[in-house]
This record gives structure tokens, C-alpha cells and sequence, in this order.
């Protein structure tokens, strides 16, 4: 593991002990799947530094599943519009769809670039589901006052900036992980200072009523 690789790590840990010690009373519940979304990265980082080179890619697959799970449900929560909603749920169908259609044809013994492309494809549009309600709201506080839009640029930067590496990649050289860990550290700065604006927030978001 390299310099970035080890920054994105300890970046990841930061963001598990910040949430965890943290008297945060606005979005309780989206900072809970938040840290444990960081739990299931940082424990992948360790368990792919300790694998043989054979149980990487399943290991892999899995942490994509796990991953998506968390970021639709966070989402799922953050969303207020019951279309929008039901589109997470739609899409949430279609990549468990793809998942299937991929294992039974590729197995999870290959880097799964397919079901990767989907996820990042996937979050980016409920980025802009998110934004679009934010842009409508009859109100007249600024879109990065709440610690949602926080989060949600962190999904947005990490797997917008991850896309082309995840559609392109057939295999995990050095210089991918190297691209993959530097935008690690970008969702890891968003989160945690989402978590910092949660706990210096006076009262909850009307919007975001989570807590």
C-alpha cells in the first residue's frame, strides 16, 4: 500500500471515529449508514492487503454489492419526493438485475467493471435527483448549508471520478488503485465535513428530518 493508498485508509478511519464520538442530533440515521459504509470500506482496504491474489476479485464484487446498498439506502433517505424515491427502487432492480446477469455469465473471479460502471452511473443520477428537489425547494437557504449535500457530492465526486477507471479497467494495476484511493480521500474530506456541520447545526434541517 502506498502513500495515497495509506492517507485514503486512515482518511476512512477518521470518518468512523468523527461520526462515532460526535453528538450530532440532525441526520442521525444517514451518519449511522454513512460510518457504517466506512467500516465496510476501511475493513476491504485491510482484507485486500491480506488476500491471495485468487480472492481479490470476489472480494471485490462483494464490497460493489455492500457499497451500492449503502449508497441507495442513504439516498433513499436524503430524497424527499416520492417519485424520486420510487426511481431509487427501480434502479436499485436493474443493478440487482445486472449483479445477476453478470454473475451467471462471468462468475466473480474478474474485476466486475460492469456492475461498477452501473453503480456509478446510478448514483450520479440520484446526485441530480437530489439537487434538482434542492433547487425547487421554496426557500431560500443555500444548498450547502445542509450536511446532506455534503454527502451527496462525496458519492458524486468519488464515483463520477471513478467512472471512466471502472468502465475501462480489466484488471486492478498499480496506477488504478492509485486513482481509486485519491478519490477515496476526496469522499472521505466530504463526509467528514458533513459530519462537522451536523454537530455544529443548531436544529435539524427541515428538509432532512432524520435525526
Amino acid at each position: 500500500m502506498g502513500i495515497i493508498g495509506l492517507t485514503s485508509s486512515l482518511t476512512t478511519l477518521s470518518v468512523i471515529i468523527v461520526i462515532a464520538v460526535s453528538r450530532s442530533t440532525t441526520l442521525q440515521k444517514i451518519l449511522k449508514w454513512v460510518a457504517i459504509y466506512s467500516t465496510i470500506s476501511f475493513l476491504t482496504d485491510i482484507l485486500l492487503q491480506l488476500s491471495s491474489e485468487k480472492a481479490i476479485y470476489p472480494l471485490l464484487f462483494t464490497f460493489t454489492l455492500l457499497e451500492y446498498a449503502c449508497f441507495a439506502w442513504i439516498f433513499y433517505m436524503l430524497l424527499s419526493k416520492q417519485l424520486n424515491k420510487k426511481l431509487v427502487v427501480v434502479g436499485s432492480f436493474a443493478f440487482l438485475v445486472m449483479v445477476c446477469i453478470t454473475l451467471t455469465n462471468y462468475g466473480s473471479q474478474h474485476f466486475d467493471n460492469v456492475n461498477s460502471g452501473t453503480e456509478a452511473i446510478l448514483i450520479i443520477v440520484y446526485s441530480i435527483l437530489y439537487f434538482s428537489e434542492k433547487l425547487n425547494i421554496d426557500s431560500l437557504e443555500p444548498i450547502f448549508d445542509s450536511p446532506g449535500s455534503f454527502i451527496v457530492v462525496a458519492c458524486l465526486f468519488y464515483l463520477a471520478g471513478n467512472l471512466f477507471l471502472f468502465l475501462t479497467s480489466q484488471d486492478q494495476s498499480s496506477n488504478a488503485w492509485i486513482i481509486n484511493s485519491l478519490f477515496n480521500f476526496i469522499r472521505n474530506v466530504f463526509f467528514l465535513v458533513a459530519a462537522r456541520k451536523c454537530t455544529k447545526m443548531k436544529k435539524p434541517v427541515a428538509a432532512l428530518h432524520f435525526s
